[in-house]
């Protein structure tokens, strides 16, 4: 995660929780040490943090996403201009976190097309966007509807904790809706898509017999409202009901 975010003022934190290459042998030498300490995933960030980062070195990126492939992780990366999003598809990522691009830039047909034929996965977090007071929302939603339009990979997410955990997938999912996307979209973007992004498509994302019993059950129905997704009367986790306020909601 950006220094200058969520671990602004933790040198602590920053040392256990980030890394910050030289050159493409370190790069590749820290995501080895990742692999081997256990994570899940390599996130990394192309943005100029300015206070306590420069924009990486494409040429890090690709270190970092070849070393992690061939060690079985996949790569996401934090992305807020045109050339980040162009340079994390040419090194071969996996996902782009954000990809806001400036405000008042205008990416042309083929900025969409480039994302489409790579398969890559955007995780847009126009929600977060809102908290942080971001400029150019609609711009965003604009541009949402031109990945609808090319066929580009959304999956929802939602750059907890900056936005609310929980609700902030729902206020998602509505931006979503909003942008053009069918209700039943944005619940596919939140579930099975988001499944594969993560690779965990055989245990999650679908009810199909053989994958976890994660579901949840609303009032209402949110193929009509998406905002009946905040309605949760039912939490089941692997087979387990860990919620149940059908009897209150029918009352």
């Amino acid at each position: 995660h950006p220094v200058t975010t969520l671990y602004r003022g933790n040198d602590d934190l920053i040392t256990q929780a980030t890394r910050t290459p030289v050159d493409e042998e370190t790069a590749r030498l820290q995501v080895r040490e990742l692999s081997e300490a256990g994570v899940d995933q390599v996130k990394a960030v192309m943005t100029d943090c300015q206070e306590s980062c420069c924009r990486m070195d494409p040429a890090l990126l690709n270190a970092i996403v070849d070393e992690a492939h061939t060690l079985g992780l996949r790569v996401v990366v934090h992305t807020d201009s045109i050339q980040d999003v162009s340079d994390t598809i040419a090194a071969g990522a996996d996902g782009l976190e954000h990809a806001w691009t400036e405000p008042d830039t205008s990416p042309d047909a083929g900025y969409y097309e480039l994302m489409a034929e790579s398969s890559v996965f955007v995780v847009p977090t126009i929600q977060a966007a809102r908290t942080y007071s971001y400029s150019g929302i609609q711009e965003l939603r604009d541009r949402l509807t031109h990945m609808r339009e090319a066929g580009v990979n959304i999956v929802v997410g939602t750059d907890a904790p900056m936005v609310p955990f929980g609700s902030g997938v729902h206020q998602e999912m509505e931006q979503m809706v909003q942008a053009g996307y069918t209700p039943m979209q944005a619940i596919k973007a939140a579930t099975h898509l988001a499944a594969h992004h993560l690779e965990l498509a055989d245990e999650l994302g679908t009810l199909e017999v053989g994958k976890r019993a994660d579901v949840i059950a609303v009032t209402g129905n949110p193929l009509d409202d998406i905002s009946a997704i905040r309605n949760i009367a039912l939490v089941i986790k692997a087979g387990e009901i860990l919620m149940d306020n059908r009897e209150l909601d029918s009352q």
